[in-house]
């Protein structure tokens, strides 16, 4: 069997593979066993923390781990939820061209048509040569207590290399798929998808460049009729807000004062929420684990109370903010604040975030930028905007989680499927602010859609970006830059 390279915190592949111990066994045939005691399962304490009062801020708290098991049940879990999707997306693009005996319901069936074009449906697994082998770290280094992979590339496509292997698999095995490298240099672990292809002789399966399809994308509601000539309410996204160090300090300072005053004169009608992607407390550049200074915590806390005295303020944690690590992130504990706890309209939220604007029926969704920066060190040729498309039509949230990206083996469901399409889906801390509209396959009207938004990092782009909660394709950067 193929052993996994995976990180101490996480391990991928559906039939049961971990990173501690080599499998002989057959993938198919693997089962945990509950009682088993290894790194990834030894029981962890429960960790209770304050449930945000935001509305529709909770969706992401309500999956809490008490105990760390293997993650073939997340996989396969995936691969439950969305494979109708596929399916009926594979079917729409191929009925045409594929017998309808060509469309197999196993992998494992993929050479029972002989030698002709046939679709198949699993979890796409991308091998990549150029990231560290944990298991071989942990053998060479037995005196050590702890593997530490921060040295491993954070770049976009610093995990690629040209030999590169695409793998598909389901419960019953997996399949290499030969595609053109353009083609697989875009393509990451962990997507549901179908393919369509030629057995070869060696076993594997021959694939064309267009002929991989994702989730049949459903059209997000309609939105109510935008009354003409009334542009706002706005929803602001915002994004490492959190004090910074050193030369840029006095210019990040007063940058942050005129959003407060932004946000204070536009309160009550042209800005109805803000919400911090992440870094409200550790800037971008900041460290796992570390530690802001009480002076730094208390200048986050000002302003954010200043913020939330103003308009409703949603704070997400990034990946640096003192929460869990790995994904969802439990909300950040209140008593951090001391004055912003005081203001009703500030909230503690959960990161992934998923939230409904009551009035307007607007629905959003994003996270503090994790899945997308990891998503572009696992491919080659995309940017934050193309890894969020791909997240969508995928509808997966973080799609190379849990084998680049940490999070717990979840038991019999993933819970950063995308259930519904959002009306704005963003992600935070990137170098500058850019958005697309992306118009609904099957939408009703030109209105129809979801609007992708990256989100700066005020300390990178000193700017926040206004969203229309009655029109999304409505979009505006507001620059705070000092000259």
């Amino acid at each position: 069997s193929i052993v996994n390279k995976a990180t101490p915190k996480v391990a991928a592949g559906m039939s049961g593979r971990t990173a501690v111990a080599e499998v002989t066994a057959s993938p198919a045939k693997l089962t945990p066993k509950p009682l088993e005691t290894t790194p990834e399962k030894t029981p962890a304490p429960h960790r209770s923390a304050t449930r945000s009062e935001a509305p529709g801020g909770g969706k992401f708290e309500d999956h809490r781990i008490n105990e760390w098991q293997q993650y073939a049940g997340l996989y396969a879990a995936r691969l439950s939820q969305l494979r109708v999707r596929v399916a009926e997306e594979a079917r729409a693009l191929w009925r045409g061209r594929v017998a309808p005996e060509g469309f197999r319901p196993e992998i494992c069936s993929f050479r029972q048509c002989g030698a002709v074009e046939v679709v198949i449906i699993g979890v796409l697994f991308k091998e990549l040569k150029a990231r560290k082998d944990i298991i071989r770290l942990y053998r060479d280094n037995q005196m050590m207590s702890r593997i530490s992979l921060q040295e491993e590339s954070q770049e976009p496509g610093g995990l690629c290399s040209d030999g590169d292997v695409l793998f598909i698999e389901d419960g019953t095995m997996r399949l290499r798929v030969d595609l053109p490298p353009q083609v697989r240099d875009g393509l990451c672990s962990g997507v549901v998808a179908a393919v369509l292809g030629v057995p070869t002789e060696d076993g594997a399966l021959r694939v064309e460049a267009g002929d991989v399809a994702l989730a049949r994308l459903p059209p997000p509601p309609q939105l109510p009729a935008a009354p003409a000539h009334q542009p706002g309410p706005f929803l602001v996204l915002a994004s490492g807000l959190a004090p910074v160090e050193g030369a840029e300090a006095q210019a990040h300072e007063a940058a942050l004062e005129h959003l407060v005053d932004f946000v204070s004169k536009r309160s009550g009608g042209e800005v109805s929420r803000l919400v911090v992607c992440g870094g409200g407390l550790c800037g971008s550049s900041a460290a796992e684990g570390a530690r802001p200074s009480r002076e730094a915590l208390a200048k986050a806390d000002g302003l954010l109370a200043d913020l939330a005295s103003s308009t409703q303020v949603h704070l997400m944690p990034g990946h640096a903010d003192p929460t869990n690590v790995s994904l969802p992130q439990m909300p950040l504990h209140p008593h951090l604040f001391k004055r912003a706890r005081g203001e009703k309209s500030f909230h503690c939220v959960s990161n992934p975030y998923s939230s409904a604007v009551d009035d307007c029926g607007l629905s959003l969704l994003g996270h503090s930028g994790q899945p997308v920066q990891d998503l572009l060190r696992c491919t080659r040729g995309h940017q934050p905007l193309d890894a969020l498309r791909i997240c969508l039509e995928a509808m997966h949230l973080a799609p190379t989680a849990p084998d680049t990206l940490p999070t717990p083996p979840f038991p019999g469901q993933d819970p950063l499927v995308i259930r519904e399409v959002p009306h704005v889906f963003f992600s935070g801390g990137h170098g500058r602010a850019e958005h697309q509209w992306l118009p609904a396959p099957r939408g009703a009207d030109a209105a129809s859609g979801t609007q992708l938004v990256a989100v700066p990092s005020f300390d990178r782009q000193r700017a926040v970006v206004l969203v229309s909660l009655r029109d999304p394709r409505d979009v505006r950067v507001q620059d705070f830059a000092v000259p």
